[in-house]
C-alpha cells in the first residue's frame, strides 16, 4: 500500500508545511535542503503514534469529561493540564504562573498555525 493510499495528500499536506523554506512573504512549495518526501511521511507516522498513545492513556484515566474543557480563551487545544482541577491545591500558585506563561507566548506567537487556530 502506498503512503497516499494510507493518507491522502490533504492530510499529510499539514505534516510538509515546516519542511517546505521559509521566504519573506510566506512558505517556497519546495523543501529545505536535505529534506525528503520520506520525511514527512515518518513525522506522520510519529504523530499518528503519539496521538494513539495520548488517547489511549486519556480514556482509562478517571477524570470526567469537564476536565478537558479549557477555559482559557488562548489555548490551542483542550488538555487536562490547562484546567485548574488538575492543580493540587498547594501548587495552585506554581499553576497560576506557569498558566499566565503559557497564554502569554500563546499571544505572543508568529507561528502560522497558531494564527490560523485564533482565525
Amino acid at each position: 500500500m502506498t503512503t497516499l493510499q494510507r493518507v491522502n495528500d490533504y492530510r499529510l499536506s499539514g505534516y510538509w508545511y515546516p519542511f517546505r523554506r521559509k521566504t519573506t512573504s510566506g512558505r517556497a512549495d519546495d523543501f529545505y535542503p536535505g529534506n525528503r518526501p520520506s520525511d514527512v511521511v515518518a513525522l506522520y507516522d510519529f504523530d499518528a503514534r503519539l496521538r494513539m498513545a495520548t488517547f489511549s492513556a486519556v480514556a482509562q484515566s478517571n477524570w470526567r469529561s469537564e476536565h478537558y474543557l479549557v477555559t482559557s480563551s488562548v489555548a490551542l487545544i483542550p488538555v487536562p493540564i490547562l484546567t485548574s482541577s488538575c492543580s493540587a491545591p498547594r501548587h495552585e500558585g506554581a499553576y497560576r504562573r506557569w498558566l499566565v506563561g503559557c497564554e502569554f507566548e500563546l499571544r505572543q506567537s508568529s507561528e502560522y498555525f497558531v494564527a490560523h487556530h485564533h482565525a
